[in-house]
Formats: C-alpha cells, sequence, structure tokens
C-alpha cells in the first residue's frame, strides 16, 4: 500500500500531533507499507523520518491565504503537482485544516481520503473545511470523547473508527540519565521537581499552574518546576512573546520567580520527564488525548490531569486519582502535595503508571489499529463519507437532530 500523509513543520517541538504522525508513518512503513511525507515547514523530525524509511516531499503550502491570494494560491497548485507525483493509494492527513488540499488530491486521483481527527472540531467550520471534509472517505478518532464531539456536530457515527492515541514505550521509558539531567538543570538530588512540557498557550491555564505551584511551595523543603515549551497559538509573535512575559511576571509576583525554570523547547523531553517527579497537564480546555501525560507514566512519572476531554481516557485505573477539576487551583496544590514524597513513600508506583501505558497505549497497536483502517479504506474504493456541511445553522441543526 502506497501512502502520502500531510504535515504542515515536521517538528518535534510543537506537540503531541506531530509525535503521533511520526509513530504512524514509521509504523505502517516498518509493516512494508511505502510511505511519503508532505511538509511545508522543516523540523527535527525530517532526518528522522527519513531514517525510518519514509520518503520525504518538501511542498510550500495547502491552503489558501486571504491576505496573500495569489501568492498562496501559486504555492498550493506547486504543491499539488508535487503530491499528485507520489502515486499513492489513499491519502492520510492528521488535521481537519488540510482537507481541502487532501481532498483535491484524492479525487484527481480517484483514491480514498482518510484524516485523524486529533483535535476537537472548532465552533464553526469555514468554507474550505467544509467542502474538503466532504472528500474525506473515513475518519479516526483518537479516544471517544473526540468521537463522541464529532458526532454531536452532525458527523456520521459509522464513518469515524475510534483508535486510541499511542507513544513509542521502548522510547519512552526509564532511563539511567536522572542524576546527569537534574545536574544540568541545576537541581539538587532532593528537590521536588514538577514538569509542564507542551505549548505555553492560555488554554493549556500556565496560571493556574503557577498559583498552585505557590501555594503547594511552603510546604515543600525544596521545589522547583521546570516549565518546557513555547507559545504559538497567540495570532503572531509579538502576541506570543507579551504572553510568555505576563506568564513570568505572574511567576514573580507570587513569589516563585526563582523556583522556576523557563526552558523553551527542548528536545529531550524523554530525559526531562526521567529527572521530573511528576508532571503536569493543567488546561481549562479540553484535550483530545493527554499525550504528555502518557509519556510521563511510560517513563515511571505520575503525570496529573484535569477532568475534561480524553485525559480520563488516559489516567485509568490507580492513574485515576490523579485527575483533578479544572481551573481548581486548590485541588491542584493539594494533589501536588500528596504527591511530593512518592518516590519514598510507593516507590513501586513508577513501574505500576508504565505498565498501564505499555497495556493500553503502545504505539505499536495504534500503527497496527491504523493500518487496518487504511487497508479497509482502500479495498472499499473512493467511498466519500465525509459530512455534507452547510451553515453553521445547518450544522447546528443536523447535530440536534441526533
Amino acid at each position: 500500500m502506497r501512502v502520502l500523509a500531510l504535515e504542515t513543520e515536521a517538528s518535534g517541538t510543537r506537540g503531541g500531533q506531530e509525535h503521533s504522525l511520526f509513530d504512524v508513518c514509521v509504523g505502517l512503513a516498518g509493516r512494508g507499507h511505502a510511505v511519503t511525507l508532505a511538509y511545508v515547514d522543516e523540523g527535527d523530525l525530517v532526518a528522522r523520518y527519513q531514517a525510518a524509511g519514509v520518503q520525504t516531499v518538501r511542498v510550500r503550502g495547502y491552503a489558501i491565504d486571504r491576505a496573500h491570494p495569489l501568492r498562496s494560491a501559486a504555492a498550493v497548485a506547486v504543491s499539488l503537482v508535487r503530491a499528485l507525483g507520489t502515486r499513492p493509494d489513499v491519502v492520510y492527513i492528521n488535521q481537519y485544516h488540510d482537507t481541502l488540499f487532501a481532498s483535491a488530491v484524492a479525487r484527481l486521483l480517484h483514491v480514498p481520503l482518510v484524516c485523524h481527527l486529533r483535535l476537537f472540531p472548532p465552533s464553526e467550520f469555514c468554507g474550505q473545511w467544509r467542502i474538503g471534509l466532504s472528500g474525506v472517505s473515513r475518519f479516526i478518532a483518537v479516544s471517544e470523547a473526540t468521537r463522541v464531539a464529532y458526532i454531536e456536530r452532525g458527523f456520521d457515527p459509522r464513518s469515524i473508527d475510534l483508535v486510541v492515541n499511542g507513544i513509542d514505550v521502548e522510547r519512552f521509558r526509564p532511563l539511567d540519565t536522572r542524576a546527569a539531567t537534574r545536574e544540568s538543570l541545576g537541581l539538587a538530588p532532593d528537590t521536588y521537581a514538577l514538569l509542564y512540557i507542551g505549548r505555553i498557550d492560555r488554554g493549556k491555564d500556565i496560571e493556574g499552574l503557577l498559583r498552585a505551584f505557590a501555594a503547594m511551595r511552603p510546604s515543600v523543603r525544596d521545589a522547583r518546576l521546570l516549565v518546557a515549551g513555547r507559545p504559538l497559538n497567540h495570532g503572531g509573535p509579538a502576541a506570543a512573546a507579551a504572553y510568555l512575559r505576563d506568564v513570568e511576571e505572574l511567576a514573580r509576583s507570587l513569589g516563585i520567580g526563582d523556583d522556576v525554570r523557563w526552558l523553551g523547547p527542548r528536545s529531550d523531553a524523554v530525559e526531562l520527564y526521567n529527572a521530573a517527579d511528576v508532571c503536569v497537564l493543567p488546561s481549562r480546555h479540553p484535550e483530545t488525548f493527554g499525550r504528555v501525560l502518557a509519556e510521563a507514566m511510560a517513563c515511571g512519572v505520575p503525570g496529573i490531569g484535569t477532568a475534561l476531554g480524553g485525559v480520563p481516557e488516559v489516567l485509568v485505573g490507580e492513574a485515576s486519582r490523579f485527575i483533578v477539576p479544572p481551573e481548581d487551583v486548590g485541588a491542584l496544590a493539594a494533589k501536588l502535595k500528596e504527591l511530593a514524597d512518592w518516590r519514598v513513600r510507593d516507590p513501586a508506583l513508577g513501574t505500576r503508571l508504565r505498565a498501564i501505558v505499555v497495556e493500553h497505549f503502545d504505539a505499536r497497536r495504534m500503527a497496527q489499529a491504523v493500518t487496518t483502517v487504511l487497508e479497509r479504506t482502500v479495498a472499499e474504493g473512493t467511498i466519500r463519507r465525509g459530512p455534507q456541511l452547510g451553515s453553521p445553522r445547518a450544522v447546528a441543526g443536523a447535530a440536534a437532530a441526533r
């Protein structure tokens, strides 16, 4: 099977979505399928794709930009020619944003299109997305919460397969690098180290995490909060930089400025997890999955997440006690305090948490399930099961009718 996968920025510093696509493509290639990745912007994952046997082709863009219609249209045309030249049996995309371009490729080549749903649906699908979604043959949801969200927006339940997200449990594992990484970060051996890793965006509630850390701090002799990542969704570099300054100033105003380390984007996530004692995902907006929590637990580190979206599907079994209400500073502070001495009080906890991830969230199982969906879709031909979305009012009416 020849697969064309689309990516915008092949970078491991953006978030979990890019890592998940990498795991799927590498899994497909490892099963003997010919995978080509088309990407717009260079990133650190390009070399890793190539090393894993995935062909790569750089394109110039997937969508028409209203601010620069002629230039962006020319870029799309060049990208279309390059994508058509890969001659796939199926087009596979990682987000609904790319459906217009992907559906054009799929229709011109008379092949099916599969869209992985890794983000919750927006309040309104723009015109380009509505047209593109109608050309999708099948959808894959990363969690039951994600699947339900799209069904509630009027998508046919029969068109959405559930494939629970997975991670590379051979890469994300306990390492003997803990002491060296902590020394490089300026952490003493007995410092209680909390880790946030991801986008520094408003929906992640970094502010709530800072306040919870400040509330917990007097009860722990020595603690540090590590924040790894960069601001992304702020409407431009100036707004992103301003937001980062705001949260840094908040830390100072809370009296914890010296105890918070702003690490910026990092490519050594595995080492950071192993250096930390707890990983926190304090989102105030729903996550479709909560990949960082699974990664942390695979490394033998507890993960705390909020009771939204797909996070409760990750923190299962014993890990369910690490779920806290969103935007509840007191509850988060109490959970941080509770876990401060887990390495002494319950040293086997990390092993048990890793076992949960290996059992439920192994990327090899995910890649096999995605492969099965793609093969079945190819066998079914060019049936288009995507929703025929009209105006936002019509979409709302269709969802209500269900």
